[in-house]
């Protein structure tokens, strides 16, 4: 089974977005994100997920607000 992005809270609540292995899936409100989530308190490109190896990466793109992986 493909790894998950589910969304836990706000507008997008039960969204889930496959993460493609070797691959980077782009999260945020923008056009060049594979998510588009509605959420205003999240960028237009606010991080990228990716898993290579089966090493899990995430990498805050530069948002102004905060990137939380398990509430930190």
């Amino acid at each position: 089974m493909p790894a998950q992005l589910v969304v836990i809270s706000g507008p997008d609540k039960g969204r889930s977005f496959e993460i493609p292995e070797n691959q980077k899936l782009v999260v945020g409100r923008g056009e060049g994100s594979a998510t588009k989530l509605r959420d205003p308190t999240v960028s237009r490109t606010h991080c990228q997920v990716e898993i290579e190896s089966s090493q899990y990466r995430l990498t805050n793109l530069g948002t102004a607000s905060s990137t939380l992986v398990n509430g930190r």
